[in-house]
C-alpha cells in the first residue's frame, strides 16, 4: 500500500520487524554503549528528542516547510489528554490533500526550472567539446580512459562524483570519503547512459536534464523540482554484481564480497 504523508513521518522506528508478511514480532537488536556524551541525563528525554529529529529530518527530505511547531505540540498534549480534535478516519484524507498541495507547489517550480535548464542546455550545446546525446544527456571529456571494456547496466560502479546546481552550488560529493559503489542500475537515468559509455578511468563531466535526474518533483531540500544537474564523475572500477545462486529459500541473502 502506498505510505502517506503520516506514515512516512514515522519510518525512522527504533525496532526493526522482521521481514515475513504479516510478523510483528520486534527482531532483537545487539545493544551498544554510546560513546558520545547524550543531552539528557534520563534515556526518556534522549529518545524524545531523537523523535523530534527524525520529523525534522523527514520533513526536510519531503521538502515540508511552514509547520506550525505550536500546532504539532497541540495535537500531543490534546491526545495525551483524550482531547484530540480529528478523527482518526480523517488522517487519510488530510495527508492526501497536503500531499497534493506539495506536488502542485512542486509543479510550479519545476515549470520554471525546466525553462531555466532548457536555455542553459541549449546554450551549452553550442560549446566546443560538448557532445549530446540522444537522450538530451550532455557531457565532455575531462579524461580519458583505458581500455576497450565498458560497464553494463548490471554491474557494480566504483566511482568518485562531485554534484553542483547551474549557479555552482554543491549538493553533493564524495570529496573527502570513500568512493561511491552502487550497482549501476540503482542509479538516477543520466549516470545509467554515461557510465555505461565510460572506460574505466575516464572522467567526464555532465549536464543532465531532469527528465534524466530527479523529475519534476526533486529532491527536497538541495535539489529543486525540474532541475538540471552538472557532475563531474570518475569512474575508478567496475565489476559484475554477485549473482544469487538458485534454490536458497526465500528471504536468505548472501553477503557480498568485502569491498
Amino acid at each position: 500500500m502506498k505510505k502517506t504523508l503520516f506514515t512516512a513521518l514515522l519510518a525512522g522506528t527504533v525496532l526493526v520487524s522482521n521481514a515475513q508478511e504479516g510478523t510483528d514480532t520486534p527482531t532483537q537488536l545487539p545493544v551498544e554503549p554510546v560513546e558520545k556524551e547524550l543531552p539528557y541525563e534520563k534515556t526518556i528525554d534522549n529518545m524524545a528528542y531523537m523523535i523530534g529529529v527524525q520529523i525534522a529530518m523527514q520533513m526536510e527530505r519531503s521538502g515540508i516547510e511552514g509547520l506550525n511547531v505550536d500546532v504539532l505540540r497541540q495535537g500531543f498534549q490534546d491526545t495525551k489528554k483524550g482531547e484530540g480534535k480529528i478523527a482518526l478516519e480523517d488522517f487519510q484524507k488530510i495527508a492526501m490533500t497536503f500531499e497534493q498541495e506539495l506536488r502542485e507547489k512542486a509543479q510550479e517550480v519545476a515549470k520554471i526550472e525546466n525553462a531555466k535548464g532548457k536555455i542553459f542546455l541549449d546554450e551549452l550545446s553550442k560549446k566546443e567539446g560538448v557532445k549530446t546525446t540522444a537522450s538530451g544527456l550532455r557531457y565532455e571529456v575531462i579524461k580519458a580512459g583505458e581500455g576497450e571494456a565498458k560497464p553494463q547496466l548490471t554491474d557494480l560502479i566504483t566511482a568518485h562524483y562531485k554534484g553542483t546546481t547551474m549557479d555552482g552550488e554543491v549538493f553533493d560529493s564524495s570529496e573527502g570519503k570513500p568512493p561511491l559503489t552502487m550497482p549501476l542500475a540503482q542509479l538516477i537515468p543520466g549516470w545509467k547512459e554515461a557510465f555505461q559509455l565510460m572506460n574505466k578511468g575516464a572522467k567526464w563531466k555532465l549536464y543532465i536534464p531532469s527528465s534524466l535526474a530527479y523529475g519534476d518533483m526533486g529532491a527536497p531540500p538541495k535539489i529543486k523540482p525540474g532541475a538540471t544537474l552538472i557532475f563531474e564523475v570518475e569512474l575508478l572500477d567496475f565489476k559484475a554484481v554477485p549473482q544469487q545462486p538458485q534454490g536458497l529459500p526465500p528471504g536468505i541473502q548472501l553477503q557480498s564480497e568485502p569491498q
